[in-house]
């Protein structure tokens, strides 16, 4: 750890900042950043973000560096990005970047439960859901960074997803058919063959948008000049050299219904534990309105539908059990890797259904449900509480 006399010397200067006043950098200092993305804009950000005095940034990302990322970001070909990103800011301040080699959807919500601010730098549209969905449910403010890729334009934007229950989200704004059209681009780490296209985008660019994100994030955690983040969108227009503040509005019939979680947490961890141990915890959890016998209970894995079959492109089709972050079943005729069938996926499962599958005592890690996963407890068509490993 760094000295903290050299650290407070480092950073004299910033405390005397509009951003950082009234001990804005001292609660800067103790805020951990959750970062979704280590490419163009989430690598710089990173690195600013560190270089600025924050206490801690966890970042998340499954790709790797190509050779055509190397015009606009940081890194060494067919390194992740994220090992790529953590080396760099541990050279300007050592142990304070925790870095996931995986979709942010396979993190466990625990984790980004301990996250005071997240910010979606993936541009992603199959992310848009799940992100304001938790960034509503945890109370943890959600910025979305993103430029235009299609290299038309110089133009980017940092929108403010507020969590608190009368701000407006990301989804405010959008209908049933916009979710739909643009959940399209691109699919999880797990057996994608359809090629992704690159960003097409410079660094200047990507700097302006990176340090725009980064000084919402430290107006929202600091309360300083909150007033120009929330309910704002910001347009970085550099074609014409505009910066455009929009007003967002709160819908009052948003599709994410801004609810709000109150998990409960339950002593298993993945690795030790099987949906015979959580069935029995949910068994646990008091409910006045509700007395269930075990055929009463379903339990859904947030994130994690199980696929219960596997195919084989030589045409062999088994059953398996497993999310698609779990190992694909060897195939039997070809011993290949297989691939799950999504078509199969099933949200949720009881007891009885459990042990039909033969998995009521395998290890949930086995299944691929990560630690810190949250499970909602169905009886009766109706959800009954959240818990979380």
């Amino acid at each position: 750890m760094n000295n903290p006399h050299v650290i407070d010397a480092r950073f004299s200067k910033l405390s005397r900042t509009p951003t950082f006043r009234a001990n804005g950098l001292a609660i800067w200092e103790s805020t951990t950043l959750g970062i979704v993305g280590a490419g163009m804009l989430g690598g710089r950000l990173a690195r600013e973000a560190i270089l600025s005095g924050v206490g801690e940034v966890r970042i998340w990302d499954f790709d790797q560096t190509e050779p055509h990322n190397l015009g606009n970001q940081f890194g060494h070909v067919g390194q992740v990005k994220v090992q790529n990103v953590a080396e760099q800011c541990d050279a300007i301040r050592p142990g304070r970047v925790r870095a996931f080699a995986t979709d942010v959807r396979h993190a466990g919500i625990r984790q980004l439960q301990q996250c005071d601010i997240l910010i979606d730098c993936s541009d992603d549209p199959r992310l848009v859901w799940p992100l304001t969905e938790i960034s509503n449910g945890l109370e943890v403010p959600l910025l979305r960074a993103a430029v235009d890729g299609t290299g038309q334009m110089e133009m980017g934007r940092v929108l403010a997803s507020g969590s608190a229950a009368d701000a407006a989200c990301q989804l405010c704004s959008f209908s049933l058919e916009d979710l739909i059209r643009h959940r399209t681009r691109r699919g999880c780490p797990a057996g994608r063959d359809d090629p992704v296209d690159p960003t097409l985008a410079g660094g200047a660019l990507g700097s302006v948008v990176a340090g725009i994100a980064l000084l919402q994030a430290q107006r929202l955690r600091t309360g300083n000049d909150r007033q120009h983040v929330i309910d704002r969108e910001v347009l970085v227009d550099l074609s014409n050299m505009q910066l455009l503040e929009i007003k967002l509005e709160r819908s009052a019939v948003c599709l994410s219904g801004h609810r709000r979680w109150s998990p409960t947490p339950v002593d298993l961890h993945p690795d030790g534990s099987s949906l015979n141990d959580l069935f029995s915890a949910a068994k646990q959890i008091p409910d006045p309105a509700f007395a269930a016998h075990d055929d009463d209970i379903e339990l859904s894995f947030y994130l994690h539908p199980l696929n219960i079959q596997a195919s084989c492109s030589c045409g062999t089709a088994v059953q398996a059990v497993g999310t698609q972050w779990a190992p694909e079943p060897e195939c039997p005729s070809c011993q290949t890797a297989m691939q799950w069938l999504e078509e199969t996926q099933i949200d949720q499962v009881s007891r009885h259904g459990a042990e039909q599958l033969n998995i009521l005592d395998r290890p949930l890690a086995d299944l691929g449900i990560p630690s810190g996963a949250m499970v909602l407890m169905l009886a009766n068509g109706r959800l009954v509480h959240r818990l979380l490993l």
